[in-house]
């Protein structure tokens, strides 16, 4: 097939670096993105601007080398010969059945950047004329971002962002390119997109400015940017090594064009960069493994809450609930008083409120619950009444922790979630981008079992009388739930075992449940100190695994 007017765009980039607004600008230049784009969700909510069908083909990708777009091993020099003839042929195809009714088409996925191995000798062999834009944002900023999204840590995100650019210049040093700073796209973007356009020769189409123009005022906005931080914070955080001020100084440069793209000296350093990256390894291979091994053992340091909303369009029709009319925010396991937001995404009149206060068991002491406008101003605020939730499902809320103002929620699965009652009047006045302002502090469950809280027989005795004539319902569900925990830390202590054995013959006899569960967590008491020292420990171990990369 001859493809030489053919013109392929590859736009490459950490994830949460500016993809997204890069690639919806590209369309004010003329460029196509695909047939087939990934929707809006609550982490995009103007869109993805990727086509999913190429996404699908990366997953596999990555899945067949048995990595995921978070593997901090290395993967973006292996060899292309390694993958399966049918997914080669497979992503020929989709490419050709793209390509075809355009005169250039843009690609963009950030796992593009480790996988161009595999992608630049397909390109190679249809012709085509491959021309590259690769986007730039303070690490930090990035980071912030990502913990929001995906509740990874400053360290790991740092490392991933170095090798997603590390991997994305060194591929393309042959290509016409050209990169862009996320934030001066958001403080000037026209003449960023000129610049784009200008430094790869791109034909503009007739109608040029009236794109621009729609690009500025109805898809950019500050809401696309919910940090910044400045070039001075980043230098100076304890998280950034010397490898990473260097990928960062020589990005800012080539942003601001104080420098060229493509000279020696520019691809010398960052050949440099690869080499001393690939050094490191043989570690990051250990921290994948050990990631693998330890994911079922050790209790989740980053817990998700997630809203739910059920809304009636203009129409009239109903909007069930569903993940993708979803948001997502993150806090700590730390046993300190957080204060989250977490955006309401409701387009159209809102029904329903559900919050999924967690993703594991722990316990929650509830302080606040508020909803907030988009302009900041209060709508509703919790009044410390328990009756405020409903359909409950995984959890227990007891009212007034510890005698203070508040309820203390008990999460017993990994699914928890109620519903607020909320008058229809007042949902009625949510729009969009308003928020739901949590204050509260997660607890690990079976330290605050062994430690703070009320024995457990006391907790299923309160849990039951919530639970109108459920006793034996909630019973095996709380006793199931301790009989799987301890049965996963009987892997790390040999002297737990004995005790999910018997918690296990326990559950056969509904009439002596209560009584024998209250018995046992009593003489356990010092051995759950034990295992909460041993996990300590094991943490320690990993922090000192972490420090390998710095």
């Amino acid at each position: 097939m001859n493809n030489q007017t053919k013109t392929l765009l590859l736009v490459l980039g950490m994830h949460r670096s500016g993809t997204s607004a890069v690639t919806r600008g590209l369309m004010a230049l003329g460029v196509d993105l695909g047939n087939q784009l990934m929707p809006p969700n609550f982490a995009n909510p103007k869109g993805y601007f990727e086509d999913v069908d190429f996404v699908d083909i990366n997953d596999q990708l990555l899945k067949s080398i048995k990595a995921n777009y978070f593997s901090q091993s290395l993967i973006h020099q292996l060899d292309p010969l390694s993958i399966d003839a049918a997914m080669t042929t497979e992503a020929e195809n989709l490419l050709n059945s793209k390509i075809a009714p355009n005169s250039i088409l843009a690609i963009k996925d950030p796992r593009l950047c480790r996988l161009l191995w595999f992608w630049i000798p397909l390109f190679e062999k249809m012709d085509v004329c491959v021309k590259v834009v690769i986007t730039s944002r303070n690490p930090l900023s990035i980071a912030q971002s990502l913990f929001a999204r995906d509740g990874l840590d400053t360290k790991e995100s740092l490392l991933l962002w170095h090798q997603h650019l590390i991997a994305a210049v060194n591929a393309t040093h042959r290509f016409p390119r050209v990169f862009v700073d996320y934030d001066l796209l958001m403080a000037n973007p026209k003449i960023q997109l000129q610049r784009i356009a200008q430094q790869l020769a791109l034909t503009s189409p007739a109608n040029i400015e009236q794109g621009i123009e729609t690009y500025i005022t109805d898809f950019l906005s500050d809401n696309l940017r919910h940090t910044q931080y400045s070039v001075t914070e980043f230098e100076q955080s304890d998280d950034v090594t010397a490898d990473y001020r260097e990928t960062y100084r020589l990005l800012n440069a080539a942003c601001r064009d104080e420098s060229s793209n493509n000279d020696q000296t520019f691809t010398r350093a960052w050949q440099d960069l690869n080499q001393r990256l690939y050094n490191l390894q043989p570690a990051l291979h250990v921290i994948d493994q050990f990631k693998q091994n330890t994911r079922s053992t050790y209790p989740p340091d980053t817990l998700n809450a997630q809203i739910f909303v059920k809304q009636k369009t203009t129409s009239g029709e109903e909007l069930d609930i569903s993940e993708a009319t979803s948001s997502r925010t993150h806090y700590l396991l730390n046993g300190k008083v957080q204060r989250i937001r977490a955006l309401i995404p409701n387009t159209y009149q809102l029904l329903t409120l559900r919050l999924d206060i967690s993703n594991a068991p722990c316990v929650i002491l509830l302080h606040k619950l508020d909803i907030y406008l988009a302009d900041g101003k209060l709508l509703w605020s919790w009044q410390h009444d328990s009756e405020i939730f409903t359909e409950k499902a995984e959890v227990t809320v007891l009212p007034d922790h510890a005698n203070q103002q508040g309820c203390t929620v008990i999460c017993w699965g990994h699914d928890p979630r109620f519903k607020l009652n909320l008058a229809q009047n007042l949902l009625a006045q949510v729009i969009p981008e308003s928020f739901l302002d949590i204050t509260l502090t997660p607890i690990n469950l079976l330290e605050y079992m062994a430690t703070q809280g009320p024995s457990l027989g006391s907790l299923l005795e309160i849990a039951a009388s919530k639970m109108d004539g459920q006793l034996s319902k909630d019973v095996s569900t709380t006793a199931s739930f301790y009989g799987t925990s301890l049965a996963r830390m009987a892997n790390q202590s040999a002297a737990l075992e004995e005790i999910a054995i018997l918690l296990n013959e326990t559950l056969q006899n509904r009439d002596r449940k209560l009584k024998q569960l209250q018995q046992q967590l009593s003489e356990q008491d010092n051995r759950q100190q034990q295992l909460a020292q041993q996990l300590i420990r094991a943490e320690a171990q990993i922090e000192l695994l972490k420090d390998l990369l710095i």
